[in-house]
């Protein structure tokens, strides 16, 4: 007997409405389960390190502009030195 369309939608109601249904047939379909709590552990470890990676680009972005600016100022005594020991 072949699944219809309204066999798929009954189906995926009834695994929206039993929890552990959806935890059997996730087992069945992906093997062994532990590989897959490890699998969702280094992901979720994953995107904290991805967090923390964008935090550090902050202030590395911050700290980078600060630095221009002093760069820009010492230039601008420089030359301002320059001129001052040419007269």
């Amino acid at each position: 007997m072949a699944l219809t369309a309204s066999d798929w939608q009954e189906l995926l109601g009834l695994l929206g409405q039993h929890p552990e249904w959806r935890a059997a047939l996730r087992d069945l379909l992906l093997g062994d389960q532990p590989a897959w709590a490890e699998l969702t552990r280094v992901l979720a470890e994953l995107a904290e390190a991805q967090r923390r990676t964008e935090e550090r680009l902050g202030v590395l972005e911050q700290r980078m502009a600060e630095l221009a600016e002093a760069q820009a100022k010492t230039e601008a005594r420089l030359a301002s030195l320059v001129l001052q020991v040419e007269r």
